[in-house]
This record gives C-alpha cells, structure tokens and sequence, in this order.
C-alpha cells in the first residue's frame, strides 16, 4: 500500500497523530517488512523528524522491538542512535528505550552500528544498566554483563548517587540469581 502511495500521489502528505509521521509508523511495526524502506528511499529526512514527545522513528522502533526498522534506520544515519527526547526530566535516547523495554536483540543492532552509544547517560545521569535494573529486565542486565565495558557502568552513581549495584541489591536482594554473575563480573 505504501508502494502505492508514493508511486500514485504527487504529494503525499505523511504527518499523523501526535505530530508522528509515516515512518513513525513503520517502525512502530515489529513486523513491518518494507515500509520504512520504502519511506526512507522516498524522504530520508523522515529519520530525524520528531513527534510532540520528541520521539523519532528510531525511538519507536526500539520501544517495540522493530529489529529491522532499526538496521534500516541506522543504516540511512547512524546520528539518530545519539538524539535524545525530550521528555521533561527524562531524556532518553533508543539504548535506553530498548533496554527499558527488555528488547536486548534491538540493543544488539544499536551497538554494532554505532558501538559508543551505551556511554551517553540520561538527565538524571543515569546509564543502561541503572535504567536496566531499575525496570528490572534480567535478560538486558544479563546481557550487559557479557560486556567488556561493564567495569564503566556498575560504579557510576546517577545524581541520587546510586550506582547500578546498588539499585540491583534493592530490586532483587541477594537472592537473586543472577547476583553471582555480577560478584564475578
């Protein structure tokens, strides 16, 4: 439909809901197979475009899952992976989304195109591991401790001066399974 579209209207508008656009859209389909394509080759500067929330695609991509929009995306402009929203008192870049979200195979695809990501820190100077635990999601926290630069994040205290560690023994005790994994990290 959306091939349709762009090969029969002169000027198609592409602005929706809440200031989003087409390919706010896309990517907010995990299962979209080919519309962001589509869109990016018809307006590439869809990419930066922001909603009343400052979400861009990319944001929405990562909060549902949307590996391949995405690959897509980042391919087109690797910039969008560093723009935060602009939400008030939580800006957040898509890392954050997608490690809120628990969507670890997203986060995959962030930081093999663009590998210095996961040191930005949000306005409360938070990293993705306090933003991991703090929405308790094992699997990113599990996955963020495969990581060589762990030793960066597990000591850095956000503005309330809690460190990541912190904040895992208050969500989970020491029960917790996963707490011998981070002794030995």
């Amino acid at each position: 439909m959306v091939s349709m579209i762009l090969k029969n209207c002169t000027s198609p508008a592409n602005g929706g809901l809440n200031g989003q656009t087409a390919l706010h859209a896309a990517a907010s389909d995990r299962r979209e197979i080919g519309s962001s394509k589509l869109l990016l080759e018809w307006k590439s500067d869809l990419i930066k475009e922001t909603d009343e929330y400052g979400w861009t695609p990319l944001h929405y991509a990562a909060h549902h899952g949307n590996v391949n929009g995405v690959k897509r995306i980042l391919e087109k402009d690797k910039s969008v992976a560093y723009i935060t929203t602009d939400e008030e008192d939580d800006e957040k870049t898509s890392l954050y989304i997608a490690a809120a979200r628990g969507n670890v195979r997203v986060m995959e695809e962030l930081l093999s195109q663009c590998p210095d990501c996961w040191e930005m820190v949000n306005s409360k100077r938070q990293n993705i591991l306090h933003i991991a635990v703090d929405m308790e999601q094992e699997e990113v926290i599990k996955y963020i401790f495969e990581k060589l630069w762990i030793i960066h994040f597990i000591n850095q205290k956000d503005i309330e001066g809690n460190t990541p560690l912190h904040l895992l023994i208050t969500a989970f005790g020491i029960d917790m399974p996963m707490f011998e994994i981070v002794l030995w990290a």
